[in-house]
């Protein structure tokens, strides 16, 4: 695939863990890896498969992100003092807004977002994307396409 891309992987285990289960998240620029962030979805003990195998991603504010295409909005960020103090200098839309998990629900406002200081816990996410460390490079990254004319870039999520 031409053009920018995220891709966010995260292996999941049958049943649950106490622990926070990390993955990564990748952008790529025509197939190429840019650089790699450590990334993980939902909270500790909410991370993992169902006993038919399939991931555990139907229970809002607790469940990983659904696997599957989405978009990452490069245009509108939102700037407000409380998402700031929760999520960190940077979070991006995921689209589409309304995530429906087929027979169990819906999941909305989804982002990719920072998870938190180095050297502090990591408490995992809501069901967003949250990438520690905070680096520029992402931010800067995703302006770059901003500027090039894209309204958004691709994201796969996947799980092992």
């Amino acid at each position: 695939m031409a053009g920018p891309r995220l891709v966010f992987e995260m292996e999941l285990s049958l049943g649950s863990t106490a622990e926070l289960v990390l993955g990564t998240l990748t952008a790529f620029e025509n197939d190429a890896p840019v650089f790699t962030l450590s990334a993980t979805s939902g909270k500790a003990g909410h991370q993992y498969r169902e006993s038919n195998g399939e991931p555990h991603v139907w229970e809002p504010d607790y469940s990983p992100l659904p696997p599957g295409h989405y978009a990452v909005e490069t245009v509108k960020r939102d700037t407000s003092a409380a998402l700031l103090a929760k999520m960190g200098p940077f979070n991006f839309r995921v689209l589409p807004d309304e995530v429906v998990v087929s027979g169990k629900g819906r999941r909305f406002d989804l982002r990719v977002h920072f998870d938190g200081p180095a050297g502090e816990p990591r408490d995992g996410t809501e069901g967003c994307i949250g990438c520690r460390p905070f680096d520029a490079q992402f931010f800067n990254w995703i302006e770059k396409w901003r500027r090039q004319g894209y309204w958004a870039v691709p994201l796969e999520v996947q799980y092992s």
